[in-house]
């Protein structure tokens, strides 16, 4: 270029460009944000990654959002003093500190989060090397692989290349942001993470990242202007030659040489043609001849670089343009240029200089034009106020004919259409797709499938305003007022950029956007001046975030260490080194704070967390709000996990964790649950049990009352049966009774034939007595027995019932007495009625009265009742019992004192009988005392007109049923035992006194008979006597014949004896009980005599025969002589015996039965019974049997085997043996050998 021409068109500016090309952009921290002082001595970082400060007056510690600053104090867990002098990482990340006018230093406790104190001396030569020694002032640049080096240099920052010696200082400029704010630099520190720390005198500390290339900014000064500090940039371009043109808001039109060290700053004079007449530039372009063209609101400027040559296009010129306002210039494919303005398109004719208008209505959707793109295939794509105009045409000269134009809007409810029809900015990337920057976020024209994309999902390129759009390789940047965005529109990933990466400021101007398409440079312009950058050097940084929580509250209060809360500790370490949190149901609402330990930019770095089992996905967030903040947590465990990115967006995808339980309370803890279950269940099993109670109460209800109506109807039947076959027994019964009283009174019959005679008549009135009461009953039951009133004497009428009674007492000299003080008392009553009820009552209590004892009849009156109560002093009743005495068919059970056992039907019918005379009846009783029955009249019944005397029982009546209290007296005496009798010993046990005699006369005329009335008895009578066979009935009081028979077959003195048992049971389970008790035979009554006689004959003979093989077998098989088991060890016993005497001669009977253990008769009745053999004669032969088995078996002489064997002389010896074996021992011994 023409330098004259540049001097006569320009002013150049000789200063220096305000570049900051070796820019680091400086985070700074100071008093204002925390630290204790502006003066920093040194930097560390822990194996946590938190930073520590050691500041003039005071230790703390960074984590990159708040400053935490630990003091001094009496503790000796605090630091030393508030002056720390340096600091030191080991090597196994722990943090020491030195301080200033102490030799004491002390090490951070991460897990206490407290400190402890050290002498320097005490500690390692290497520790001490490194605390005493000042903070090192040069560390190594990673970005340049050890080229360069950062020094600290008269306590300035200085950059050193180590191939060329040269420096770079960077000065502080307080003013200035992102830079030093304090030359005076005291110490550097360079993290893990590429962080460069730098410590001032005055300015605090700052920290940059230096792995990264920032953004160049550019700014300018106007010293001939009124705006001198406005750097707003409106509109870029760069031409051939790289310079680059830079147009402001406020201040015209600027040339940056290519280094970018100076600019020229263009002359603006309205009063020049030749010069730039308007500040305000909107538009710079160059054609492809070199031309620049500049767009204004007051029309357009053509420079000709070559020539410097200048000219405005105005709509006052010939020349004019439609519209002074252009905002777009574009050259097509064809050479054309284009110029876009409020009112619509124009093409340049640079043959003619002339702009060709074009009719809107037919080239545009809108007149308002804000952008032109050229298309990859031709065409131009043209961004207007009211939608996307895609314009297609064919030349002619210089002109467009044949226009085609599509024209693009926001379509209602279409997701494939722009979302807004405002556009500001258009570019075409290299696949030829149209990126559209709208008033609501970005666009994306997909030319193959003909629609819009949106990215809805991307923070600020979403309903915001986007200012420039430019499309390089895959990536396309984007300008707004947050910043700049870079989407990589392959993989649609993106990273944003704001002020504290190096910007001008987060807002950038629309149109203010350019690109080389040569180099790659690009540019965008804002309020502050102007950034170019070359994308492929902008690195993101590499090192994913270290997260830790950094600090907890429990109802937005901070909890420390140890701290209770609620009476509980929640912390026993440091939040950050904690992995379980445990709160109770009043800690629920809580919040814990986390940061990314990444200094680079902390501000952009990015979090995301989720509760599991809570949150369903994850939650993202950014910096500024680095807590999770839950309340009202149901009871249970969570984990806590966060994950965090660096500003950068490199993500650590390995999140921390942190285990939360929320603890129920004491109510809703799982011991109570447990109680609540167990509670519940046991509510289940009372109201399941309940309900089947229910079920079962009802269900059983039902039953009892189909049982109920069973019995009655079975009771209906039996009383009807009962009822029928007592009228049907009532005849023949009555000709039994007539004939045998008739015998009864015959005085010439013989005595035994008269006593047989009187047995059948008492048995017989019996049954007719038991059948009156079976019909009384039942005549009651039907409701048809009726009272028979009449008034009469009742002093007079029980003297007369009670002197029916004198002879039966007699019997049993019982004393019957009446008590009452009334000498005569008129009573309405039914005779018949009270006549039964006093017979049953007095005849019980003789019948269950012992003899010399007292029964009586005790009467008195009140003003209602009449009493009458029968007292005796026999057995009496329990107190179980006497609920059930009056039951039909009930019968007491007998404690062996009284043989009389009732049928139980008295006392029922007495009970009915009274009740049918408006009475009661009560019973007191005990036992071994006596019993007394009350009964209870009613003293004012009304007599019936007729009288009748029917009921009344005679006195011949009642004397026949007192014959059933009467007991026979039999002479029992046991006749004197004469064993060599010829008739067997029968012991007959029978409770029932005419029973047990009739047997006993029965057998009298073959067996000596002996008896017994009851088991007790029986078995005494039976070890006395040693019987040859035993009659037992089974049901008897103090012993039953099941017992007995058990009893007497397990003893070995009556094993043997034979046993029959006697009952009126006649099921198959009463004769199997019988015979596992050891009964021989098993007889049911009623019985036949004849029957009875037989089978006793048949046992003895059986007997008999076993007996005699004792006798006449040449050797002893005793199991064919014993019956059972007592039988066998008994007789094996008895032989063992005689065979250790076998040689005595002093061997007695008496001795014999002293070591059997038995008595000297026992022992022979024994010997008798289960051999026929007397004691004596048993020993001879076990003796001659032993003998026998000598002479055969070994070599002793006669005589020598009848010493071994007991007998004194060879003589009787061999008389013996002659008479036993029919042979002489010689003959015996040589017949057998």
């Amino acid at each position: 270029m023409n330098i004259r021409v540049i001097i006569i068109l320009f002013i150049l500016i000789p200063i220096s460009l305000c570049l900051h090309g070796q820019q680091l952009y400086f985070h700074r921290l100071t008093v204002d944000d925390g630290v204790p002082h502006n003066t920093v001595n040194a930097f560390a970082q822990d194996k946590n990654g938190f930073m520590w400060i050691a500041s003039a007056e005071g230790l703390c510690r960074f984590d990159g959002y708040r400053i935490k600053i630990y003091h001094s104090g009496k503790s000796p867990n605090t630091p030393v003093n508030n002056r720390p002098a340096n600091l030191f990482r080991d090597d196994n990340g722990d943090v020491w500190i030195s301080f200033f006018t102490t030799t004491e230093v002390c090490k951070y406790n991460d897990d206490k989060d407290d400190f402890t104190r050290f002498q320097l001396d005490e500690l390692s030569s290497e520790l001490q090397k490194h605390l005493r020694s000042t903070i090192s002032k040069i560390v190594p640049d990673p970005v340049t692989d050890g080229k360069h080096t950062w020094e600290v240099v008269n306590h300035q920052l200085v950059q050193l290349n180590n191939q060329t010696g040269e420096r770079y200082v960077y000065k502080g400029k307080a003013s200035e942001e992102g830079s030093l704010f304090d030359s005076y630099v005291l110490s550097i520190y360079l993290d893990d993470n590429d962080i460069l720390w730098v410590g001032t005198e005055n300015g605090g500390f700052h920290y940059t990242d230096v792995n990264r290339k920032k953004f160049n900014h550019y700014t300018f000064e106007f010293a001939h202007s009124d705006y001198l500090s406005d750097n707003a940039i409106r509109v870029i371009c760069e031409d051939n030659e790289n310079f680059l043109w830079v147009g402001t808001r406020n201040n015209g039109l600027i040339r940056m040489s290519p280094d970018r060290s100076q600019y020229i700053y263009f002359n603006y004079s309205p009063s020049k043609k030749t010069t730039l007449q308007e500040k305000r530039i909107r538009k710079i372009y160059q054609d492809s001849k070199g031309v620049i063209w500049v767009g204004t609101q007051y029309g357009v400027y053509r420079y000709n670089c070559l020539t410097g040559d200048i000219k405005h296009f105005v709509d006052k010129t010939a020349t004019a343009i439609d519209d002074n306002f252009v905002y777009a210039i574009q050259e097509d494919s064809h050479g054309i240029l284009w110029i876009g303005t409020w009112k619509g398109m124009l093409s340049y004719n640079s043959e003619t200089e002339d702009f060709v208008s074009y009719n809107p209505d037919e080239t545009l959707v809108y007149n308002s034009v804000r952008s032109i793109a050229p298309g990859k295939d031709g065409g131009l794509w043209i961004a207007t106020e009211n939608g996307l105009t895609f314009m297609d045409y064919e030349i002619s000269g210089q002109t467009a004919v044949n226009i085609k134009a599509t024209y693009y809007q926001h379509q209602e409810g279409d997701l494939h259409s722009l979302n807004n029809d405002y556009l500001y900015a258009l570019d075409v990337d290299d696949d030829g797709n149209i990126w559209i920057g709208t008033a609501r976020g970005l666009n994306m024209y997909d030319v193959n499938r003909r629609q819009f994309i949106h990215f809805e999902d991307i923070e600020y390129l979403s309903n915001a305003l986007i200012r420039g759009i430019v499309c390089i390789n895959d990536e396309v940047w984007v300008s707004h007022r947050h910043g700049l965005t870079r989407l990589n529109r392959k993989d649609v990933t993106y990273r944003h950029y704001d002020k504290s990466d190096g910007l001008q400021d987060n807002e950038f101007s629309e149109d203010a956007y350019g690109k080389n398409t040569r180099t790659g440079e690009l540019f965008f312009g804002g309020n502050n001046g102007l950034n170019a950058f070359f994308p492929n050097q902008i690195k993101d940084n590499p090192y994913p975030p270290k997260i830790v929580f950094t600090g907890l509250k429990i109802h937005n209060k901070s909890v420390e260490v140890h701290q209770e809360v609620n009476g509980k500790v929640i912390l026993e370490n440091p939040v950050f080194k904690t992995n379980h949190l445990i709160f109770n149901h009043t800690n629920k609402e809580f919040e814990l704070e986390f940061a990314a330990l990444h200094y680079s930019n902390p501000t952009q770095n990015r979090y995301a967390y989720k509760l599991e089992g809570f949150d369903n996905q994850w939650i993202y967030t950014n910096a500024t709000r680095r807590s999770v903040i839950y309340s009202g947590l149901p009871v249970g465990k969570y984990t806590l996990k966060v994950k965090g990115a660096n500003c950068d967006g490199i993500w650590n995808e390995e999140p921390i964790e942190m285990r939360i339980t929320i603890l129920p309370p004491w109510w809703a803890s799982g011991l109570a649950y447990g109680i609540y279950i167990l509670l519940f269940l046991l509510i289940c099993i009372v109201i399941i049990r309940n309900i089947n109670a229910r079920r079962n109460l009802k269900y059983r209800m039902q039953l009892e009352k189909v049982k109920a109506e069973k019995a009655e109807e079975v009771s209906q039947l039996r009383s009807t049966f009962f009822t029928g076959i007592s009228h049907e027994l009532r005849s023949p019964v009555t000709l039994i009774i007539d004939p045998l009283r008739k015998l009864v009174e015959t005085q010439d019959a013989p005595r035994e034939v008269q006593k047989t005679y009187q047995l059948m008549y008492r048995n017989a009135q019996r049954l007719l007595t038991l059948i009156n009461q079976l019909l009384d009953f039942r005549k009651l039951e039907s409701s048809k027995q009726e009272l028979h009133l009449h008034e009469s004497d009742i002093i007079v009428f029980v003297k007369n019932v009670l002197g029916m009674f004198e002879l039966a007492a007699q019997k049993k000299n019982i004393t019957l007495q009446l008590e009452t003080s009334m000498k005569s008392h008129i009573l309405v009553f039914d005779a018949g009625i009270l006549d039964k009820v006093l017979v049953n009552l007095l005849s019980n209590a003789i019948k269950y009265s012992p003899e010399d004892t007292m029964v009586a009849v005790k009467l008195s009156v009140s003003d209602s009742l009449f009493t009458i109560q029968v007292i005796d002093q026999g057995i009496g009743i329990s107190s179980e019992m006497k609920e059930k005495i009056f039951d039909l068919f009930f019968r007491v059970e007998d404690n062996g004192k009284n043989k009389n056992i009732g049928s139980g039907i008295g006392l029922a019918l007495t009970r009915e009988l009274i009740y049918l005379h408006k009475g009661n009846i009560t019973v007191d009783s005990e036992p071994g005392v006596g019993s007394t029955f009350t009964v209870l009249l009613p003293n004012a019944l009304k007599a019936e007109i007729k009288i009748s005397d029917n009921n009344q029982i005679s006195e011949k009546d009642a004397r026949i049923l007192l014959m059933e209290t009467e007991n026979i007296e039999e002479n029992e005496s046991i006749e004197e035992e004469n064993y060599t009798s010829d008739k067997s010993l029968i012991l007959v046990v029978e409770d029932n006194d005419d029973i047990r005699n009739y047997i006993k006369e029965s057998l009298s005329d073959n067996y000596r008979v002996i008896t017994a009335i009851n088991g007790k008895l029986g078995w005494e009578r039976a070890l006395e006597t040693i019987p040859t066979l035993i009659v037992s009935d089974v049901m008897m009081p103090e012993m039953s014949g099941f017992e007995l028979c058990g009893k007497l077959k397990k003893d070995e003195r009556t094993s043997h004896i034979p046993v029959v048992l006697l009952t009126a049971h006649q099921s198959d389970e009463a004769r199997m009980e019988g015979y596992e008790t050891g009964a021989d035979d098993y007889i049911s009554k009623p019985f036949n005599t004849q029957l009875l006689r037989i089978r006793i004959q048949n046992l003895i003979e059986s007997r008999e025969k076993l007996r005699s093989l004792f006798g006449n077998a040449t050797k002893m098989e005793l199991k064919k002589i014993s019956v059972n088991a007592a039988d066998e060890k008994f007789i094996n016993h008895a032989v063992e015996v005689v065979r250790s005497h076998l040689a005595d001669l002093n061997f007695t009977p008496d001795l014999f039965a002293s070591e059997m253990a038995v008595s000297r008769a026992q022992l022979f009745r024994k010997i008798k019974a289960m051999t026929n053999q007397t004691v004596q004669e048993f020993i001879v032969t076990i003796r001659l049997n032993e003998a026998s088995e000598l002479l055969l078996t070994t070599t002793h002489t006669i005589g020598e085997v009848a010493v071994m064997t007991g007998f004194s002389e060879a003589s009787n010896f061999t008389r013996s043996f002659t008479k036993k074996f029919k042979k002489t021992p010689s003959a015996y011994m040589k017949d057998n050998s």
